[in-house]
């Protein structure tokens, strides 16, 4: 099956987000950067949003792309947290504080792994996002983005910085 290359940008001029092609422009328009979303609908956005989809969706069917926040849980958990909510007796004295880990998706060439990663990640050597989508065992769900949500993030670096 093969990924489709989607990118997605903050505009400069409302600052909604977009989605389409990347489109990089000479120098003759000072480093601008533009997504075509249609054959006659191209957005100037800022360069500092742009973002890859990864090829992955999270739980709830919505895309992955880079610099998103996403939020993780073993799925036995998340479960036994889910039913907490609905029958709060029967879990009268758990605590699900720790439930939820956090990572920002980001590319990670600079550090010699040229693929997207998910910083965060501590369950094992492999990629954390293909390890989140592939293995069936977690919940993950995108929650925000480092542009428009930067405070959502807990102290954990970002692999590539």
């Amino acid at each position: 099956m093969k990924r489709p290359i989607i990118f997605r940008g903050k505009t400069v001029f409302d600052g909604t987000w977009r989605k389409g092609d990347l489109i990089g422009v000479s120098s003759d328009f000072k480093g601008a950067v533009f997504i075509r979303c249609s054959y006659s609908d191209v957005c100037k956005v800022d360069p500092a949003t742009v973002g890859q989809y990864t090829g992955i969706t999270d739980c709830k069917g919505r895309e992955i792309f880079e610099g998103d926040i996403i939020r993780w849980a073993e799925s036995t958990s998340y479960e036994c947290y889910l039913e907490s909510k609905e029958y709060p007796e029967a879990y009268d004295g758990c605590n699900f504080d720790d439930l939820w880990k956090y990572g920002v998706v980001c590319y990670a060439a600079e550090c010699g792994y040229p693929a997207f990663e998910l910083s965060g990640w501590d369950e094992d050597e492999c990629n954390g996002l293909s390890s989140l989508a592939a293995a069936g065992e977690w919940h993950f769900e995108v929650i925000g983005n480092i542009h428009d949500n930067p405070d959502m993030l807990p102290d954990a670096p970002v692999r590539g910085e």
